[in-house]
């Protein structure tokens, strides 16, 4: 029996239990799906059972996932399978075929033997490399003295000053021959290094030490649209150079060593990714740098930093009341410049106990959060949250504008100091902290691992002694490193 049911404007034919016409009684699809055989506007459900599926039929609809994997493992045949299977599908059923004969129509089996040619591969600029392993015997041997064989092996097998040394370590922190390794590579023989000693090697891995060594060797992993397209703003039109800071205090195992001083500075105006360092070291936990200006006896300019006409200072001081920029103006002063360049000075503070939440939401706050509303009543400060907390919570910057000479507007400031977050080098993300004290961190870091400790007091002097504690030299950086990112 058919019923016939009117719903809305559409047509629907259901089948009940038994057909009269076919004398099928369906059992095993009687709860089952029907099939749409009618037109969008009038369809006519049929029970599975009444049909039958043609083979070989053409799909035209889209494939799902898993058939789609299926198909595609099913095409991936080797040149030889391919071969079988089409000599296998012509066969005799061809040759066979008394029209085709009639005609005068033969199909060969055989593949056609054609001729072709090869085309010679284009050749690439191959970058000449030597790979130099430590000697067995040598690996209980003093650090310096291993360093220093292998760079002997390093000169016997290069016949050319390289522009690269990777370095694969045997351990992966507090590995006693970085320091001696750094030296000799930046100080004495002026080539950049990158240091290695990998665990598990990932493409994440990967790519960050070829961001690394991208960094170190001149190039540029990552540009703004503002900085090419020259819409920074109030500084795209005057040169401007941007300086970030950062003191690091107490070497490892040493309470009384003195402290690291880092200041680098922004190279290629209008670029604000690229970056000079500066390294001094001064009395210990001194948080104030004192050796930002210090002019030679022959009058020329030995000073850490180089003016343009203006600059913005970024720099990680938790003092803030006692810091003093006209030491930069006696700098730009003694190069004979009259127009003393304008200043916005920026201290940015990690070291607090405010935490950011969304109100209905488990998750961090987004990257580029700024509140400024619980600030200083007097001060202009804000907290701004610029990377993605991925584990725990995220702390935001808290950021301290203790003069702007600039002009800077609120907005202005936080849109600047937030895409100053996103141009490190050595990251594809935001950074917590601005790039420029970043690369100060790193700097001071870096050069401090140069130190020979056993030139240092030892640890456990009494305050009173520690003002006469010698202040020892830093190692100076070979020319031909000293203007690269090798902090990176």
């Amino acid at each position: 029996m058919m019923t016939t049911i009117v719903k809305g404007r559409q047509w629907i034919l259901l089948f009940m239990n038994i057909l009269p016409n076919t004398g099928i009684e369906l059992t095993s699809s009687a709860y089952l799906p029907c099939l749409d055989v009618g037109k969008p506007k009038w369809p006519i459900y049929l029970p599975l059972e009444l049909f039958s599926l043609v083979s070989l039929q053409w799909y035209t609809k889209v494939l799902s996932p898993m058939p789609r994997a299926s198909l595609v493992e099913k095409s991936r045949q080797k040149p030889q399978d391919r071969i079988r299977i089409l000599k296998s599908a012509v066969g005799n059923c061809y040759n066979d075929d008394p029209v085709l004969s009639s005609c005068g129509i033969f199909i060969e089996k055989q593949v056609s033997l054609i001729e072709g040619c090869v085309l010679e591969t284009p050749k690439n600029i191959e970058r000449p490399y030597t790979l130099i392993e430590e000697e067995p015997q040598l690996r209980k041997s003093n650090p310096v003295a291993r360093v220093e064989r292998m760079f002997d092996l390093l000169a016997s097998k290069l016949n050319r000053e390289p522009k690269l040394i990777l370095c694969v370590l045997p351990e992966r922190k507090h590995c006693d021959i970085y320091g001696p390794w750094k030296k000799k590579c930046l100080s004495e023989i002026g080539v950049v290094t990158q240091c290695i000693a990998p665990v598990k090697i990932t493409d994440q891995y990967l790519t960050n030490v070829l961001l690394k060594i991208n960094s170190k060797l001149g190039g540029i992993n990552s540009l703004l649209t503002i900085e090419h397209s020259g819409h920074l703003p109030l500084i795209k039109d005057i040169p401007t150079m941007i300086l970030g800071m950062d003191v690091s205090h107490n070497l490892p195992g040493r309470l009384d060593s003195p402290s690291i001083t880092a200041v680098v500075g922004s190279r290629h105006w209008p670029l604000i990714s690229r970056y000079r360092a500066s390294v001094r070291m001064q009395a210990s936990k001194e948080e104030m740098i004192d050796a930002l200006y210090k002019p030679l006896e022959n009058g020329s300019d030995d000073g850490i930093i180089r003016l343009q006409c203006n600059s913005v200072i970024a720099q990680f001081d938790n003092l803030i009341d006692c810091y003093n920029p006209y030491s930069y103006v006696h700098a730009y002063q003694h190069l004979g410049e009259v127009n003393v360049p304008k200043f916005t000075v920026i201290v940015a503070q990690k070291n607090h106990h405010t935490k950011l939440f969304l109100p209905n939401g488990p998750e961090n706050v987004p990257p580029g959060t700024v509140v400024d509303l619980i600030t200083h009543p007097r001060n202009y400060d804000f907290y701004m949250c610029a990377h993605a907390g991925m584990l725990g919570t995220s702390r935001p910057v808290h950021y301290h504008v203790l003069l702007d000479e600039i002009g800077f507007s609120a907005d202005g400031l936080q849109n600047f100091i937030h895409s100053l977050s996103y141009v490190n080098q050595r990251s594809t993300i935001a950074t917590s902290v601005v790039a420029p004290i970043c690369y100060a961190h790193h700097a001071a870091a870096q050069m401090g691992q140069l130190l020979n400790l056993d030139d240092l007091t030892e640890t456990g002097s009494s305050p009173a002694s520690e003002g006469n504690i010698p202040i020892p030299e830093l190692p100076m950086l070979h020319r031909n490193v000293r203007s690269s990112m090798f902090f990176c």
